[in-house]
């Protein structure tokens, strides 16, 4: 059975990792006292399995993750899967990117670590974590309802979507975009300098992986 080997949280994203024995864990926003916890936030505790830093010749916690796991191939979970950790339960929602960081621990290792720096997950609901407790993966019968795409509500207001309706919003989008790019440079920020800027915005700025 799969189960919490380590429990680590960052009291400051500057300091070193501390090991705790249990850790209380809040709804929506994460471990108690953990820099990484912050509301609505995708990133509130990571997940790093045993196998994964024993075979790369790391320690517990070096990584800066929150929980190491043993047991249970945490890389090959789906975004969506739920997880019933202690008393608490999670929900995987994305993947852990390897950064600069780890090139302190050792050259090369951001690149050894790509496919293998664990997940990320929000907490669904809150509890308790003890070291030594289960990992459980919910069914999707026991897991809450997926979100539903024929219905959408965003700002209160309630409509449906169908094939149809999306087809003509890419089709316009696309012709939206066509015109946009023959015109000549001078009309578009005369008439258009939000675009204008955020075409600037992509070019300028590189998405770069963040860091714990």
């Amino acid at each position: 059975m799969a189960k919490v080997l380590h429990i680590f949280r960052a009291p400051k994203k500057s300091l070193a990792m501390e090991e705790l024995d249990e850790v209380r864990v809040t709804t929506n926003v994460g471990l108690e006292g953990c820099a990484h916890a912050r509301t609505g936030s995708k990133r509130q505790v990571l997940l790093v399995d045993r196998e994964t830093l024993e075979a790369m010749e790391l320690p517990a916690g070096v990584i800066r993750e929150n929980i190491t796991t043993d047991g249970i191939n945490v890389n090959s979970l789906a975004l969506g899967q739920e997880l019933r950790v202690g008393s608490t339960r999670m929900q995987v929602s994305a993947v852990c990117t390897p950064c600069d960081q780890l090139e302190t621990i050792r050259p090369g290792l951001r690149r050894e670590m790509r496919g293998r720096r664990g997940m990320l997950c929000r907490v669904l609901n809150g509890g308790v974590i003890r070291r030594g407790d289960a990992i459980e993966k919910i069914t999707s019968a026991q897991a809450s309802p997926p979100v539903s795409y024929s219905e959408v509500q965003p700002y209160g207001l309630k409509f449906s979507l169908g094939w149809n309706s999306c087809i003509e919003t890419l089709t316009a989008l696309w012709v939206f975009g066509a015109v946009m790019a023959r015109l000549p440079g001078a009309i578009c920020r005369r008439f258009f300098p939000w675009a204008h800027r955020g075409a600037q915005s992509t070019q300028n700025h590189a998405v770069l992986p963040k860091c714990r």
